[in-house]
């Protein structure tokens, strides 16, 4: 699968490509893990987080009846194991006893007292003898059968635990990643509320040589105007000042007012 590229560091964050990218819950940890490499949103990391919960969630749900299922097999084990054991007692039991009687049916044969009622029960015994030998074969083959079924649970509850401790691994790792962003998110406002307060600094000597400029600019229009006023003798009579001194101040007056207010802008804009 295709991803973007990692980002240099002070780049603006970006998100992964969705172009090519599996669902979150298609992916092996591994690729998670990739996605974590490449991924500055917080959405990348929050997703994929979930999808890692999710799935430890869904390992703990399938553990569970699991162990469940052995600890069952575990305790049927145990039963069978001491019935096998009362079957086997039994079955010795049953062979001595069909000694015994093989032995007395011989012993009654060679004195010649045999009686044909004695004989049958004999035969009788003997089948039901027979009888449960061959259900204690059938019974060890279940064992044996049951016995195999319970490794196979338990590689499996292996194979899912591992898995768990895969996933825990990558939550470690999105832990830390996400701490490492944080870090990296506060130096970086920290520098950018350094370059506002250099700019505004900037700001302010550049509105104060503007004003010294136009000062200096008026003080020359004003020598100008008081040397024409020599000349001509013409004074306001409310103001005794010239009308083009009166005028020249408004005017300087107005220019920086209006300075003022550009400065009070930028200001808030920053």
């Amino acid at each position: 699968m295709a991803f973007q590229p990692k980002a240099e560091p002070g780049s603006s964050p970006r998100s992964i490509s969705t172009f090519n990218k599996k669902s979150y819950n298609e992916m092996s940890i591994s690729e998670l893990v990739s996605v974590l490499r490449v991924a500055f949103q917080m959405k990348d990391f929050d997703e994929v987080e979930e999808e890692l919960v999710n799935r430890e969630a869904k390992l703990r749900a399938e553990i569970g009846p699991l162990r469940e299922k052995i600890e069952l097999e575990r305790l049927n084990s145990i039963e069978a194991e001491e019935r096998l054991k009362m079957r086997e007692e039994q079955c010795e039991k049953g062979k001595r006893a069909q000694e015994n009687y093989e032995q007395l049916l011989k012993e009654v044969k060679k004195s010649g007292l045999v009686e044909k009622i004695t004989i049958e029960e004999l035969r009788t015994k003997n089948v039901a003898l027979e009888s449960e030998i061959c259900e204690l074969k059938e019974f060890k083959k279940k064992m044996i059968d049951d016995g195999n079924s319970v490794a196979e649970l338990r590689a499996k509850i292996r194979v899912l635990e591992e898995e768990k401790v895969g996933d825990k691994s990558a939550l470690d790792s999105l832990n830390m990643k996400n701490i490492e962003l944080e870090e990296a998110v506060k130096k970086n406002l920290t520098v950018i509320e350094g370059l506002r307060t250099e700019n505004g600094k900037l700001t302010d000597e550049k509105n104060e040589l503007n004003l010294e400029d136009v000062f200096a600019v008026q003080d020359e229009e004003d020598v100008g105007d008081h040397e024409l006023e020599n000349d001509t003798g013409e004074l306001d009579a409310g103001t005794a000042q010239s009308p083009k001194k009166g005028n020249k101040d408004e005017a300087v007056g107005a220019l920086g007012m209006e300075m003022k207010i550009s400065f009070s802008l930028r200001f808030s804009l920053l």
